[in-house]
């Protein structure tokens, strides 16, 4: 039976609502409702489809931690992992499972890549509280 894999890009601005995003959040959230329904489609052609939802990495993340004070500390805290992802490291590994055979069976879901920053309630601890201690 033939089929094939079709991996979107989403982000995790979709679930936590980034302030002064809303177009771009709007984009997003279309990407994920196309990437349910295509593989709700295409299922039957054996298609599965799926998305990844990552946070700002590599030359994003290193270009808004020089250019905004404390952005990168901040960035850290912010996450249960509390360290900065890696495009070829965290995200490229994610792009081979849903690409090959081994996500057979993995259809209509978004894979969040952000070290956890996407998990409710995480990000409304209170300010200058460490990770650790909260």
């Amino acid at each position: 039976r033939r089929g094939g894999r079709i991996i979107n890009f989403t982000s995790i601005d979709v679930d936590v609502g980034a302030w002064q995003h809303a177009d771009y959040n709007t984009g997003k959230s279309g990407v994920v409702g196309l990437t349910r329904s295509a593989a709700a489609e295409w299922g039957r052609f054996n298609i599965t489809c799926n998305a990844i939802a990552p946070t700002a990495m590599g030359a994003t993340f290193h270009k808004l931690a020089a250019e905004i004070p404390g952005f990168a500390e901040r960035s850290a805290a912010a996450r249960p992992l509390g360290r900065p992802g890696d495009p070829e490291l965290d995200i490229g590994p994610v792009v081979v499972f849903l690409g090959s055979e081994m996500s057979r069976y993995v259809t209509g879901t978004t894979l969040h890549v952000d070290g956890g920053l996407h998990l409710p309630g995480y990000n409304s601890r209170p300010a200058g509280v460490p990770v650790r201690a909260y």
